[in-house]
């Protein structure tokens, strides 16, 4: 069986797996219900990432403004020993590599990374339903991300 490369209102052969098969009206309604709450749920995931961010930049700037002393920078020796008057100071081995460890394994950047992944998978399942090129699918996707972006995205302005 062939799959239509247009619009239609016809049951789609398959909806992101094999045993997600709709045969009857009841089917389809349902099908697009959980479309209608993937839309929804990748909003909300966006818009949570944002929020995220927020979070993340403002513990960046508490950590940035907690450090007491320069690591990297001469601190306004003139000709140190240290840099040879070029303002750096000898890095011990290992010593910046902990500081961008630390930086890579924040709590905010670890949830950011996996709330990326779910959102990629979600949209990646979107995209899949929408290439069935069934009418209701689609229209439950549209109405979806509309509401998700209604309800989770107001505060944004």
């Amino acid at each position: 069986m062939e799959m239509p490369m247009y619009f239609g209102t016809e049951f789609p052969s398959y909806l992101l797996f094999f045993d997600w098969a709709p045969r009857r009206d009841s089917e389809l309604v349902w099908s697009s219900f959980i479309i209608f709450g993937i839309a929804v749920i990748l909003e909300g995931i966006r818009r949570a990432r944002e929020i995220i961010r927020v979070y993340d930049l403002r513990d960046l700037k508490l950590m940035d403004s907690q450090k007491s002393c320069c690591v990297n920078l001469d601190c306004g020796n003139e000709g140190g020993s240290g840099g040879g008057g070029n303002g750096l100071r000898s890095i011990q081995p290992g010593g910046t590599i902990r500081p961008k460890l630390r930086l890579l394994f924040r709590r905010f950047h670890l949830l950011q990374t996996f709330l990326l992944g779910v959102q990629t998978v979600l949209g990646y399942f979107l995209m899949l339903a929408a290439m069935t090129y069934n009418v209701w699918i689609f229209v439950a996707m549209v109405v979806g991300t509309v509401a998700g972006h209604f309800f989770f995205s107001w505060t944004s302005a």
